[in-house]
C-alpha cells in the first residue's frame, strides 16, 4: 500500500502552509508571551482577569515543536532519496541562509549598540556556529535542529528497527527528562554550551519522531479522510474542539505538552476546510 496514492500524507504544499503558520505563531508568541511587553498594549479584550492577548500566547508554544515536527514528517516520506551526503548540503543551505541574516543584522546592532555587538571574537563564533546564541536567544533551536537533520538518517532507521511505539516511549521519555532538566537545572547547562546543545537536541528528538511516526502511519490524512465523510457536521465539531483545545491551553498551560499540542494542532488544522487560495 503507497501511503502518498492513497490519499494519506499531507502534500508538500499542505507541510509549506503549515510551517508558514509555524512562523506566524513564533511571532506571536515572542510579542505577546512576556506581561511586561503587553502592558506597554493598548488591550481591548480580558481572559479570567489578564490580556486575551497573554493568555493567547500559552497556546503559541507549539512553535519548534510543530517544526520539528513537520520536518520528521517530510523527511520520513523523502527517506528514499536521503543520504548523508544530501543532508549535509541541505544543512549547509540553511547556514548559508542563517549566516546572510546574521550579517545582515551584525553591523546595524553594532551601530545602534556597539558595547553589546559583536562583543569578542569567541562570543561571535559561538554565534556564527550557533553553538551560544546570545545576539539573538530566539535561534537556540538551529544548530540542535541542523543536527536532527544531518542524523536523521540513522533515526529514522531507528524507528523502522524498533518501531513506532517503541522509539516514542523511550524519545517522549527522554524528552520529560530534559525538561526537568530545564526546569531544575538550567543555571548549570548555561555553563555548558556543550552539553546545553546535547539536551536541546534530545528535547526536540520526541517531536520529530511525531512527525516520522504520524507519516508512517498515514496520519493526518487518515483522519482527513475519514472526515470528509461526515459531512458539513465535521466542520462544525472540529471548530469547536479547536477552541476548546485553545481554552483549557489558555487556563492550564504547561510547557511539556507542546509537542502533543503540536500533533493536535495539525491534524485539526487538515480535517478544518481551507478555501483554495
Amino acid at each position: 500500500m503507497s501511503l502518498e496514492k492513497d490519499g494519506f500524507v499531507m502534500s508538500r504544499e499542505e507541510t509549506t502552509i503549515l510551517k508558514g503558520c509555524a512562523i506566524l505563531i513564533m511571532i506571536f508568541l515572542h510579542l505577546f508571551n512576556d506581561p511586561e511587553r503587553v502592558a506597554l498594549c493598548h488591550t481591548g479584550f480580558d481572559f479570567h482577569g489578564e490580556p486575551l492577548v497573554l493568555a493567547l500566547s500559552r497556546c503559541a508554544g507549539i512553535c519548534v515543536p510543530l517544526y520539528v515536527f513537520l520536518s520528521g514528517y517530510g523527511l520520513f516520506l523523502s527517506r528514499q532519496s536521503q543520504t548523508v551526503r544530501r543532508n549535509v548540503r541541505r544543512v549547509t543551505l540553511l547556514y548559508v541562509r542563517f549566516w546572510l541574516v546574521l550579517f545582515l543584522f551584525l553591523p546595524l546592532a553594532s551601530w545602534l549598540r556597539p558595547d553589546d555587538y559583536p562583543g569578542s571574537f569567541v562570543e561571535f563564533l559561538y554565534n556564527f556556529t550557533g553553538l551560544n546564541t546570545t545576539y539573538n536567544g530566539e535561534w537556540w533551536f538551529f544548530l540542535p535542529y541542523a543536527l536532527l537533520a544531518v542524523s536523521s538518517g540513522f533515526l529514522l532507521d531507528l524507528r523502522d528497527c524498533w518501531g513506532s511505539w517503541l522509539v516514542l516511549f523511550f524519545s517522549g521519555t527522554i524528552y520529560f527528562g530534559t525538561y526537568l532538566l530545564f526546569k531544575y537545572s538550567g543555571d548549570f547547562l548555561g555553563k555548558s554550551h556543550v552539553v546545553a546543545l546535547g539536551v536541546n537536541y534530545l528535547n526536540l528528538l520526541f517531536s520529530f519522531m511525531l512527525g516520522a511516526c504520524c507519516a508512517h502511519a498515514g496520519l493526518p490524512g487518515r483522519l482527513r479522510n475519514v472526515g470528509n465523510k461526515c459531512g458539513r457536521v465535521k466542520n462544525w465539531v472540529v471548530f469547536l474542539v479547536l477552541l476548546g483545545g485553545f481554552y483549557i491551553r489558555m487556563l492550564f498551560y504547561t510547557a511539556v505538552f507542546n509537542p502533543l499540542y503540536a500533533v493536535f494542532f495539525v491534524c485539526l488544522f487538515m480535517l478544518l476546510p481551507r478555501p483554495s487560495w
